[in-house]
């Protein structure tokens, strides 16, 4: 009867109440770091709870996806890419119908490092004389 009202009282007000399908699986996405530099590899990794027979379709915003495609992770080459961010996008193939099936994450690609490089100056020989004291 409580059921009943809740649904009601839900109804009347314009509020639905669904109820969550605890089949749905959790996705989370990691990428180790949340910078990176220009044309090092970024890696992007998705963990899913519960069970199931899982399908990973990834896409990137930027760079281009070198390695892992339709498995858990991808390594996503960054050259080119300097002062832009890189969005990842996993979606799962295989979750119930009424599940969110996909799961973003962002990172940030910092220009490479200036490489200085010293050159070396060749030293002029040093000229020594010896002076010998003469007895007087």
């Amino acid at each position: 009867m409580k059921q009943f009202l809740l649904a009601a009282i839900a109804l009347l007000s314009g509020t639905a109440l669904f109820a969550q399908n605890s089949d749905c699986p959790t996705i989370r996405l990691n990428s180790g770091q949340m910078e990176y530099r220009d044309g090092e590899t970024a890696n992007f990794m998705a963990s899913v709870s519960g069970s199931g027979n899982y399908t990973y379709n990834w896409s990137v915003s930027a760079g281009s996806i070198s390695s892992g495609q339709g498995t858990s992770s991808i390594t996503v080459d960054t050259k080119g890419q300097a002062d832009n961010s890189i969005t990842a996008t996993v979606e799962l193939s295989g979750a119930p119908r009424d599940c969110s099936s996909t799961q973003s994450t962002t990172v940030y690609v910092l220009p490479a490092p200036k490489i200085i490089t010293k050159t070396k100056t060749k030293k002029a020989p040093v000229k020594t004389k010896t002076i010998k004291k003469t007895k007087t």
